[in-house]
């Protein structure tokens, strides 16, 4: 219940829920009680959920080892972590920041690829006519970069660092409610043939916050589920 209340910024008493039987009326009844909370502030608190949902099941993570500045390197080791994130993302049914190469991988390449070209150049300058010299000169500057763009993305297995801006929990958050629009409005099969935007991300949010502290899959959890079977 109390984390029920801190997500939604309302009183609800169990008195309240019995009177739901289902989540989805659980829902009807949050959103007719829907407190100051904007639709940005329900889409990151739904994003939270499922991160903590994802965190648990890829990396056995206990929710209250869980901080907005605690570091992701803490739980994700350089040698699993491609493969531990794209399973984040799958757990947590969300789009998650691409990790990105390591700057080193990315100086040596150029470097190489310039200097490999340079010394094409170099090799070839004293028997080439002037237009080929000039043709040299005008092309060559891209051969680099793009041979460079080339095996960054045959060497993306090697891409195992946070973005900058994705270094804790909190960043990555943040990061997720960005890249993660909000989800179309849909039918809560509660009565209703559609539903408003934050009628879905009421849903979304509770959704979320279930799965979470229960201990239950995302997938088990439905508009149907029954209250008695969660509480």
């Amino acid at each position: 219940m109390k984390a029920i209340e801190s997500a939604f910024g309302i009183r609800v008493s169990e008195d309240d829920v019995r009177e739901s039987r289902t989540l989805g009326e659980l829902s009807s009844y949050l959103r007719s009680r829907k407190a100051d909370r904007s639709s940005e502030q329900l889409q990151r608190a739904a994003i939270f959920y499922r991160l903590r949902i994802g965190l648990r099941e890829v990396c056995g993570i206990s929710p209250a080892s869980l901080a907005d500045d605690i570091r992701l390197d803490t739980f994700f080791p350089r040698a699993r972590r491609q493969d531990q994130w794209i399973a984040l993302g799958d757990a947590a049914q969300l789009n998650l920041p691409s990790l990105t190469h390591p700057r080193w991988l990315a100086i040596v390449l150029l470097a190489v690829f310039l200097l490999a070209m340079g010394v094409g150049i170099g090799l070839f300058w004293s028997g080439w006519t002037t237009g080929q010299r000039l043709f040299a000169l005008s092309v060559a500057p891209f051969w680099p970069f793009m041979l460079w763009w080339m095996s960054l993305f045959f060497t993306r297995g090697l891409a195992r660092s946070f973005p900058h801006d994705c270094q804790t929990f909190g960043q990555l958050v943040h990061e997720s409610a960005r890249i993660n629009p909000m989800e179309h409005p849909a039918s809560l099969n509660t009565g209703h043939d559609e539903s408003s935007t934050d009628d879905e991300l009421v849903w979304n949010l509770l959704h979320s916050l279930i799965a979470a502290e229960t201990g239950h899959s995302m997938d088990d959890v439905s508009p149907q589920t029954q209250i008695s079977e969660i509480f």
